[in-house]
């Protein structure tokens, strides 16, 4: 058997393949960071417009949020409560928010231990 002496895995450099060198990266010009500047804006702007129509789509599936709509929110909409709250002024405010206070004092001091 003879033995090959050329090498066949790598090929033969002929002299008109020469190694041209690679251009150096010298920065980005205005309107390529102008563009870029506005796509990602653009590109945040829909996800923020998309999480909030999944929240609202998420939002409205839940018991309060199916309350919700109207002049008001949830209990306040247009129904007796909202009628309520429209026609009390800042005394009547104050006035029930003493007596929840009271009310709910008396009810923690009966949970309490005396000592």
């Amino acid at each position: 058997m003879t033995q090959n002496t050329t090498n066949n895995n790598t090929p033969a450099q002929t002299d008109d393949q020469t190694i041209q060198p690679v251009e150096q990266f010298k920065g980005y010009t205005l309107e390529e960071l102008r563009y870029n500047r506005a796509l990602i804006a653009l590109k945040a702007e829909f996800c923020k417009e998309k999480m909030l129509s999944d929240f609202q789509a998420a939002k409205s599936k839940t018991i309060l949020g199916k309350l919700q709509g109207g002049e008001g929110t949830g209990l306040f909409k247009s129904g007796v409560l909202g009628k309520m709250a429209r026609s009390l002024n800042y005394i009547d405010y104050i006035l029930v928010g003493l007596t929840t206070f009271k009310t709910i004092r008396s009810i923690t001091s009966l949970f309490r231990r005396k000592k």
